[in-house]
């Protein structure tokens, strides 16, 4: 019936647009309703502490702490402007730390597209000391939720390091997993972690 229809519609809508709330992440796993993924790290590789990641933030700031309704300093989540959720990284891969890394980003303006995120990620490597070569971007289906795909790889002192991120807008934040990597099979072992909610 075209009522039923109408409703999937509707909860489709709400699926798109869900609020922001950050993922929940344990030595096992990381899950995020919001992002509709849930990634299990290998047996090589070990999860980020919740202190590892606030100093990746750098949330020491008091600015970025609220009081909770029972008195305890808590992070403003609405008050962060990257959100870093999750750190696994393969100790086993041969010395170059494939990771993977997971961060939303609230965007300064909301009309930003995946596109200009892009052109802006390029944007800033220039002026680092670093070589840096850019595939096309692409897209890349994970868990049945399409990102938009830019792989790239950095040379610095002789190293060299290939990286691909996988990023999504969802309201008015965007969605970015990172990947460092050795090679091909390294990235679909780190993308092997990931599951659909």
């Amino acid at each position: 019936p075209p009522a039923g229809s109408d409703a999937s519609a509707s909860t489709q809508t709400v699926v798109q647009e869900k609020e922001y709330a950050p993922g929940t992440r344990t030595d096992a796993e990381y899950t995020s309703a919001w992002l509709g993924l849930k990634y299990t790290p290998s047996e090589n590789m070990v999860m980020a502490s919740d202190d590892e990641i606030n100093s990746m933030m750098q949330a020491g700031a008091k600015a970025l702490y609220k009081d909770s309704a029972e008195g305890q300093k808590t992070l403003d989540y609405a008050n962060i402007s990257t959100v870093y959720e999750m750190l696994a990284v393969d100790v086993a891969d041969g010395g170059t730390a494939g990771n993977v890394v997971i961060l939303a980003e609230q965007l300064a303006l909301s009309g930003t597209t995946e596109e200009q995120y892009i052109a802006a990620l390029k944007q800033q490597f220039n002026g680092l000391n670093v070589s840096v070569t850019f595939n096309e971007p692409t897209t890349r289906d994970v868990c049945g939720i399409t990102f938009k795909e830019l792989s790239y790889t950095m040379e610095t002192n002789g190293t060299s390091i290939n990286q691909t991120a996988l990023i999504k807008k969802i309201g008015d934040r965007m969605a970015c997993i990172m990947l460092t990597y050795s090679d091909a099979a390294s990235m679909n072992t780190l993308l092997a972690g990931f599951s659909a909610l």
